[in-house]
């Protein structure tokens, strides 16, 4: 859970989702700019070209823009930056329980194969002793030749069978190790685990599911985010209404002369392309 890598990524898209609802945010405040220039120019004309007269200009300004009213734009945009962020603290529990069921289900297979590795050796230790016995019970005359001939055949799809089962035994460790996000193998060892049992009927059960699970609870904020992003687009078809000020000086010596402005401003997209 700490450093698996689809962990790791669904945790990294929840901080990004969390960052895009902040600045979502910051469309209810203000805007505030402060701007300095300095320019040095040449006044040379045409009547005097050797003049080399030259004019120092500075400038300053601190600006402050403020939406007053856009029609719902800015609550739309921040509502669906608020369900994506739903979306993916939702999905990173999807992330977990989905890396935790991939581990318990690969330890229980890691067990199975182990079990069925010893039952598969313990059937080739008697099928071995089996034929031993066939083969001295033949040199006394008691057993035919095709008893012996039986006995390696059982024997020897008793080894094909061990073969096949360390086989499995090895993709299911190889499982484990992959579905704990492991990069190599540790040598570790697995001990015997006892099931749960959940208690409650089947439908109880299925309800509880589609209540919390996180993948349609992932869906029920994506389908949210999509209405409220529907909302957004409906209300880029109305004005935007806003105040504005201004504060600033410019001049070819300092001091400057300092003056200020204010005013409300209103606009209006009235067509933008075909499309």
């Amino acid at each position: 859970l700490a450093y698996h890598p689809t962990i790791a990524q669904a945790s990294q898209s929840l901080v990004v989702a969390t960052s895009q609802l902040h600045e979502s945010w910051a469309g209810y405040g203000p805007t505030v700019d402060a701007s300095a220039g300095y320019s040095k120019s040449s006044a040379t004309t045409s009547e005097d070209l050797s003049s080399g007269t030259t004019k120092d200009s500075y400038s300053a300004s601190l600006n402050l823009d403020l939406t007053l009213f856009d029609f719902g734009r800015t609550p739309a945009s921040a509502r669906a930056a608020m369900e994506r962020r739903i979306a993916a603290v939702e999905s990173l529990r999807a992330a977990r329980t989905s890396v935790a069921y991939g581990v318990r289900s690969a330890f229980l297979g890691l067990g199975k194969a182990q079990e069925l590795c010893q039952v598969a050796e313990g059937a080739v230790r008697q099928y071995r002793e089996h034929l031993d016995q066939v083969k001295a019970f033949a040199e006394v005359g008691r057993r035919i030749r095709y008893d012996v001939t039986k006995s390696e055949v059982d024997l020897g799809n008793a080894e094909l069978d061990l073969i096949t089962a360390r086989s499995d035994q090895s993709n299911a460790r190889a499982a484990l190790n992959r579905s704990l996000g492991l990069a190599e193998e540790p040598g570790y060892r697995i001990a015997a685990t006892v099931s749960e049992e959940f208690a409650g009927a089947v439908n109880d059960l299925m309800a509880k599911a589609r209540e919390h699970h996180p993948e349609l609870s992932v869906l029920r904020a994506q389908e949210r985010a999509a209405s409220a992003s529907v909302d957004r687009a409906i209300a880029d078809l109305y004005p935007n209404l806003g105040i504005s000020a201004q504060y600033g000086g410019n001049g070819s010596d300092l001091p400057l002369a300092w003056n200020w402005s204010a005013g409300m401003h209103g606009a209006l997209s009235l067509f933008t392309s075909w499309m």
